[in-house]
């Protein structure tokens, strides 16, 4: 709604971006496509699809939800019901407090290692500056010798680690499986987490940025992070 400048956008959200936890995933400050994308998208949304425009209805389902609650609760249970609900109000937002510390904190780390990968690479040490995201903080103060054989090593490494799944539930140590094609006449199976149904037309995505995914699609995914959250506002549904 050009109601902030996007230097001033990117100064105060920047180090937000796809998979903004994974340290070598560049940030919206770094590379601004996917900014850029999604920008696209809320532009074309009225301001009825604010995410603030159906907060008041919202507020009003879960109260009459808490209200049945209560009414279903014996007198002493009631108490600790209202009060677990004023608990939940208080502290459950203050989860996004401390995640966007940590990913401020991350973001100073990938500039940090970003900046000591090109210098590696300016001295022949690493081949492309992103491979510094192979290495361990021990060897970014004293490479060690064949730095780029260990490198390809680990890259190696860290592809076969993606033909591998960890199931769902386990106890102890889980043990991998490997990752199968998936049966498109099988279905999607999956845990319902809210109310509701609705129609429209699917796209299924690996990770964030695999694909474009337009405004009112039915996004379907495996499982999502809370740096999704921005890709959401335009979904009809996510599944």
């Amino acid at each position: 709604r050009d109601r902030i400048s996007r230097p001033d956008f990117l100064d105060r959200h920047g180090f937000h971006g796809p998979a903004e936890g994974e340290l070598a995933t560049p940030s919206w400050r770094q590379n601004d496509a996917p900014l850029e994308a999604l920008l696209a998208t809320y532009r074309k949304l009225t301001d009825d699809d604010s995410p603030t425009a159906g907060q008041a209805e919202r507020v009003a389902v879960r109260k009459t939800a808490e209200d049945r609650l209560l009414a279903a609760l014996d007198p002493a249970r009631r108490g600790q019901a209202r009060l677990l609900f004023r608990m939940a109000h208080r502290f459950m937002p203050l989860r996004e407090l401390g995640r966007c510390t940590f990913l401020k904190a991350i973001d100073v780390a990938r500039y940090a290692a970003t900046e000591i990968g090109a210098e590696l690479a300016r001295d022949g040490l690493l081949e492309e500056s992103d491979d510094v995201f192979q290495l361990c903080l021990h060897e970014l103060d004293a490479p060690p010798a064949g730095l780029r054989d260990l490198v390809v090593s680990r890259r190696a490494r860290h592809t076969g680690y993606g033909g591998y799944e960890l199931p769902d539930v386990f106890t102890g140590s889980p043990v991998p499986v490997t990752a199968g094609a998936s049966d498109g006449d099988a279905g999607v199976t999956g845990l319902g987490v809210s109310s509701g149904v609705v129609l429209g037309r699917a796209r299924v995505i690996r990770e964030l940025g695999d694909d474009d995914v337009e405004a009112g699609e039915i996004l379907v995914c495996r499982t999502t992070d809370p740096g999704w959250a921005s890709y959401f506002l335009d979904r009809k549904s996510v599944v």
